[in-house]
C-alpha cells in the first residue's frame, strides 16, 4: 500500500473481503497481532493498516487519505464500495 489512492485502497479491500481464503488470513492476521507483531502499510483480511500498524476502518479511510496528504476535495467522492457491508469494523 503506497500514496493515497484511496479508490485503490478500497478496491483491494473489497476484493480481499470476496476471497475464499478470508477465514484462514483473519486466523493468519490474529495469530501475528498476539505475536505483537502488526502489519504495516498494507492490506490484510481485508483491514487497511497504517504506517505504525493501526488498522484503519473502512469508516476512517478517507481521514487517514487526507493525514497521508490526499486533499479533502479530492477524497470526499462518492463510491460504490461505501455500500459494501463493513467486514473489518
Amino acid at each position: 500500500m503506497t500514496g493515497i489512492d484511496l479508490a485503490s485502497w478500497r478496491k483491494a479491500m473489497d476484493i480481499c473481503s470476496a476471497c475464499p481464503l478470508l477465514m484462514k488470513c483473519r486466523e493468519e492476521l490474529n495469530t501475528q497481532l498476539d505475536l505483537g507483531q502488526l502489519p504495516r502499510e498494507q492490506i490484510v483480511a481485508a483491514v487497511l493498516f497504517s504506517t505504525t500498524g493501526r488498522a484503519v476502518n473502512r469508516a476512517e479511510l478517507d481521514d487517514y487519505a487526507i493525514r497521508r496528504g490526499r486533499t479533502a476535495a479530492s477524497s470526499r467522492r462518492p463510491s460504490s464500495a461505501s455500500r459494501i457491508r463493513e467486514v473489518a469494523a
